[in-house]
């Protein structure tokens, strides 16, 4: 592996950067060796000129990966998607807290955050809104339509997977729903 002459040390230090740290280029992750990597500062000025200020920052960003050792690489392969995972997870819950704040100083219902995140007008989210000032989602609640025959307090709405187990003894005594369908008041 041949290592590149630099002109470091003729260079004056840098100056600190506005949280006072000194302002160093980029290093490689952890496990790399410090020369795998090739800066913008590695490069003669020549060269920067040559290929342009894009590509400088591209050899700047980019890592020699073919001289790594295979259990470095295999480490990298694991970590850097876990690593990219948990920088993703974080992003967004700060994108959401971000949104809840704003969403509760401007009064914005979650209703009319969905629709405007699913590209619904604003009138149509206002109407859906709870006009008593509320802020759930917009979601009602489903009136029961069946009980239990032999006691009416047991009641359910006949949705979701799990039913109540009084429904299920009457359907297997032989009964029906429609024996147990609450019947819908004359109006």
């Amino acid at each position: 592996m041949t290592t590149i002459q630099t002109d470091a040390p003729n260079k004056p230090p840098l100056p600190p950067r506005a949280n006072g740290h000194a302002d160093t280029p980029p290093q490689p992750p952890s496990p790399l060796p410090a020369d795998v990597s090739r800066r913008s500062s590695d490069l003669s000025a020549e060269a920067r000129s040559a290929k342009g200020e894009a590509s400088a920052k591209e050899d700047a960003m980019r890592a020699d990966i073919a001289t790594l050792p295979d259990d470095v690489l295999a480490v990298l392969v694991l970590e850097v998607p876990r690593e990219q995972q948990r920088r993703l997870a974080r992003k967004q819950a700060d994108f959401f807290a971000l949104c809840r704040a704003q969403a509760t100083i401007l009064r914005v219902t979650p209703a009319q955050v969905a629709a405007a995140f699913a590209g619904k007008t604003a009138a149509k989210a206002r109407a859906k809104a709870p006009a008593n000032g509320d802020t759930t989602d917009g979601r009602s609640v489903v009136n029961d339509i069946y009980w239990n025959p032999k006691d009416h307090s047991q009641r359910t709405n006949g949705r979701g997977p799990k039913k109540p187990q009084w429904f299920l003894d009457h359907l297997a005594a032989g009964g029906t729903k429609a024996d147990m369908r609450i019947p819908k008041d004359p109006a």
